[in-house]
């Protein structure tokens, strides 16, 4: 850290958790009203960079060494309460908003200690410029992500979530180690490429369980097709044999008034009589079967 007054850290906390909390609620499903989702966010964002700044001021080591581990703790559980997302959904976008604060942390100190002498103006005005390239890429990646999260939901389990977990920490321990802080180039290369690495395995789980979860809604999507399928040809079957017994009732029917007419014809109305009879006893033999 780079040291300053109460009300540079109260700046900086309030800047971090106005990180974590808008990167989260862009990619989020709200357990309320918008509204009251705002309300919330906005209450606890201020009473969360208050009593970190507190702290701050207490014991300014013990809040360098501790605040920003102790951050996904405090944020996460709030963000968790107010989404009505699944766990482990909630665990990877808190886990994301966690990776960008510690991305912009990082830079901010570093870059200000590198080239301008650790100058606490320079270390707000970096965070501010990547905080505002992080809405800017969260904001046009936000429809895909909710586009997909369907799938995630249904997808992601408790191996995704430790998954993304353990890369995150494994970077952010390294920007926030709870240790004395010796800058050099190698170190600050080294943090870099970690961070690069859980980025990309933040990217990797995010592909991974999305493109499952369309395999698996493309698989459904054909399971249905497939018994769609089987049932129009059923249907057409049905139908040919309607067909079929349609164009025999409509022989037998024709010969039958062949056959009348003749008897007609021919005066031969007992044998008419007759024949009808039959044909009448043939029927209720045919409804009595069926």
């Amino acid at each position: 850290m780079l040291g300053g007054s109460y009300w540079i850290s109260l700046l900086r906390n309030g800047m971090g958790v106005g990180l974590m909390t808008v990167v989260f609620l862009l990619l989020d499903r709200p357990r309320f009203s918008m509204k009251k989702t705002l309300c919330c966010y906005v209450i606890f964002g201020l009473l969360a960079a208050a009593a970190f700044g507190f702290w701050y001021l207490l014991n300014r080591e013990n809040f360098v060494r501790f605040a920003g581990m102790l951050a996904i703790l405090v944020v996460g559980v709030f963000c968790i309460c107010m989404s009505r997302d699944t766990l482990y959904l909630s665990l990877y976008k808190l886990t994301l908003g966690f990776y960008l604060l510690s991305v912009t942390v990082f830079c901010g100190i570093d870059i200000s200690r590198m080239w301008f002498a650790g100058n606490l103006w320079v270390d707000v005005v970096v965070r501010l410029i990547i905080m505002a390239i992080v809405f800017v890429i969260v904001a046009k990646v936000r429809s895909r992500f909710l586009k997909g999260i369907d799938y995630l939901r249904e997808e992601m389990d408790w191996f995704s979530a430790v998954t993304v977990l353990l890369s995150i920490l494994i970077a952010a321990l390294v920007a926030f180690w709870p240790g004395p802080r010796v800058f050099s180039l190698f170190r600050f290369v080294r943090t870099m490429i970690l961070f690069f690495m859980a980025g990309i395995i933040q990217y990797m789980v995010f592909e991974l369980y999305l493109h499952r979860g369309k395999e698996r809604y493309y698989q459904v999507e054909k399971e249905l097709l497939e018994t769609n399928e089987r049932l129009i040809y059923r249907q057409l079957e049905l139908m040919n044999e309607s067909k079929e017994e349609l164009a025999r009732i409509r022989h037998d029917a024709r010969h039958h008034c062949l056959l009348i007419e003749e008897y007609i014809r021919n005066g031969m109305h007992d044998k008419l009589l007759t024949y009808v009879k039959q044909f009448r006893k043939d029927i209720e033999s045919q409804k009595t079967e069926c």
